[in-house]
Formats: C-alpha cells, structure tokens, sequence
C-alpha cells in the first residue's frame, strides 16, 4: 500500500514538474511523466485485499493509460480514451470509497484529518487521470497555435 502511494505521489509530481519545466522541451516528457501513474495503478493491481470489481477498474484503467502514452498524435483517440480513464478512474474511486473499511480509524468528529486524507487518496486517480487529461488538451490546443502561425 505503501508503495502505490509513493508511486503516486511520483506522479503528481512528475506531472507537475512537466507542467512547470517539461512541457518546454517535448512530448516525450509529457508521457514519461505517465509512467510512474501506470507503475502506481499497476501496484495497486496487486494488492492482495482488491476485490474483483476494483482489479477489473484498475486494469481498465491501466489499459486506458497504456492507449494513452501510445497514441499521443491522434487527438480525436485520445480525448474519448481520456474521457473513458476519467471515468473509468471516477468509478473507480466511488465504488472503493463506498466500501472502504473505516472501522479502525475509530469515531469521525475526532480523526476527521484521517479520514478526509483516506478519501482525498481514494480520489487521487480521479484527479490524476482528469489532470492528464486536461494537460494533454492545453498541450495540443498550444500545439496547434503555433502550428497555425507558421
């Protein structure tokens, strides 16, 4: 568990270090900062404690970022097959949220940072999934710009 939370959190932070330095150079950079989103979403494939329904979102979702890293110069594929990760990734989200265990943590009013932080990581591939997919659309749309000026 430990592990697909670092891998992750590598991700938000690949993605943001694209965001601020990579998206300058090349879209090479842009798609290894997916990598460490497959490895996270791989990771979490083989979590002992995942029930069918939760391995089979996940490796919707991980066959959806592999579509994704491999078709980045066909604009029409990639936002239905962004659009279907973000789903996918939501559903995913809302199912795990539904039946998380939160037995342990013991009463909300007194653990609600617990809580909230357990939630926000459920969340977290919605998020990173609906990020690549905004940031891959500003990328193009920016590509495009400069092609119609030459």
């Amino acid at each position: 568990m430990i592990t697909s939370y670092a891998l992750i959190l590598l991700s938000v932070v690949s993605l943001g270090i694209y965001g601020v330095i990579g998206y300058r150079y090349s879209s090479q950079y842009y798609i290894l900062s997916i990598v460490p989103f497959m490895f996270a979403t791989f990771v979490n494939i083989l979590i002992p404690t995942r029930g069918i329904i939760q391995e089979t979102l996940l490796i919707l979702l991980l066959m959806c970022l592999l579509v994704f890293t491999l078709k980045q110069k066909e604009p029409a594929v990639l936002n239905i097959v962004g659009v279907g990760m973000v789903a996918i990734a939501l559903i995913f989200s809302i199912y795990s949220s539904l039946t998380a265990n939160t037995q342990f943590l013991g009463d909300v009013s007194t653990n609600w940072p617990t809580y909230a932080a357990m939630y926000l990581s459920i969340f977290t591939p919605t998020i990173v999934s609906f990020t690549y997919l905004v940031s891959y659309n500003v990328r193009i749309a920016r590509y495009m710009d400069i092609e119609n000026e030459n």
